[in-house]
């Protein structure tokens, strides 16, 4: 899941969100830095009437109403300005479209690298004690090899689905030049049955989107990575996956749901019986939290990463619908507690906007945005229903 820090508000406008916490004082600027930045303005756009603020820190330009093309100039006037150490916002008012020029923060200190590679080795530490006590939990007790085999090659998938997602919200953001963290993975006490081995990871970006593209490209890539890699450990799993034609086997899977009853008929064709095996419940598990990452992910929520799907793809209002609905949907499916968590935030904290809030998306990305849900709708069928994980469906 991607996420913003959010600190505080610029200017005069309540609605342009800071980049980060802003750690030392933003000085005036000089007449040269001013005339600078106008310059670069004005060499991008056909501006109207400008202001001032006191001491140049921040410059406002209402733009003429026939200024036409947004996306591109906008995108070279914010590779101009990096230089300077400024930054823009492009916004729709009731005066027309009005670019602000602001100072970016200066962050200090060095990226964080050692928190994150300490809680991704705590998370590989607490997913390998879930999978190594997975076997004696479903009923099978096996060697003291067995287990740790077991233990190892689900932390690999598990971390993997989790690890690939959180990095295609890293390449995401290195392609449109957005400033970052590296993954910051979630421990929790591994008790089988109780608990889950992690609460997943988050990457905290440390720059708005550009535009809308960008916006759309940060929150759709974190899940279409996750579902490639989920994809891939559930055909590894059916061919794992045992059919013992009896009904009382110890350890068995009571019910399985479409996905996976398709996949053991694809890998054992002919064989009918019961689906057993302790390393295929074990990744059994771990490709159903992977669906259900992706599905989650994919609802048009809040700061979630459909949340920023959605964000980019309709307006704001619509978006505050699409998030009650989305909530509406994770109470229905079982996952209340995620519902819960979605409208704590979302009363509290802002969506995340871009840059330039006035360029439309792509025509592309407008038809990937309807595609988002059909992929989500065909994981709640196929994965989420008969689930043998997901307790609220075993109990229809």
């Amino acid at each position: 899941m991607a996420s913003t820090r959010i600190n505080s508000y610029i200017g005069h406008n309540r609605a342009l969100l800071s980049l980060t916490t802003i750690d030392t004082p933003i000085g005036a600027r000089s007449p040269e830095q001013t005339q600078f930045l106008i310059d670069s303005v004005k060499a991008h756009f056909q501006v109207a009437q400008e202001y001032i603020s006191e001491g140049a820190q921040s410059v406002q330009f209402f733009l003429s109403p026939d200024q036409s093309e947004t996306k591109e100039n906008f995108l070279a006037l914010t590779r101009d300005l990096k230089s300077s150490g400024d930054t823009a916002f492009l916004r729709n008012t009731d005066h027309g479209l009005m670019i602000t020029v602001v100072r970016k923060p200066v962050q200090s200190g060095k990226p964080r690298v050692k928190l994150p590679l300490a809680l991704f080795l705590a998370t590989i530490t607490t997913v390998f004690i879930y999978g190594y006590f997975w076997g004696p939990f479903e009923g099978y007790r096996q060697s003291v090899n067995q287990d740790l085999t077991i233990g190892a090659i689900f932390a690999a998938c598990l971390m993997a689905i989790i690890g690939i997602h959180e990095m295609g919200h890293k390449v995401a953001s290195w392609h449109h030049k957005m400033e970052s963290s590296w993954p910051y993975f979630i421990p929790f006490p591994p008790i089988p049955g109780l608990t889950l081995p992690t609460m997943g990871a988050v990457i905290s970006a440390k720059d708005p989107p550009p535009n809308r593209d960008a916006l759309f490209d940060l929150g759709i890539s974190g899940p279409m990575a996750g579902l490639i890699t989920t994809i891939f450990v559930s055909i590894l799993a059916a061919f794992t996956a045992k059919v013992v034609p009896l009904v009382s086997v110890s350890g068995r899977l009571g019910s399985v749901d479409i996905l996976t009853s398709y996949l053991i008929a694809f890998t054992h064709p002919g064989q009918n019986g019961v689906i057993s095996g302790s390393l295929f419940g074990a990744l059994y598990f771990a490709y159903s939290l992977g669906f259900l990452l992706t599905f989650v992910n994919l609802l048009p929520a809040w700061q979630l990463d459909g949340g920023h799907i959605a964000n980019a793809s309709v307006t704001p209002r619509t978006h505050k619908y699409l998030t009650y609905f989305s909530a509406a949907v994770m109470f229905l499916t079982g996952f209340w507690f995620m519902a819960l968590l979605v409208l704590f935030f979302a009363s509290r904290v802002p969506s995340l906007r871009p840059l330039d809030d006035v360029s439309p998306l792509s025509s592309k990305r407008r038809i990937m945005f309807w595609a988002t849900w059909i992929i989500a709708a065909a994981i709640l069928v196929l994965v989420v229903y008969n689930n043998e994980f997901f307790w609220i469906w075993n109990a229809i």
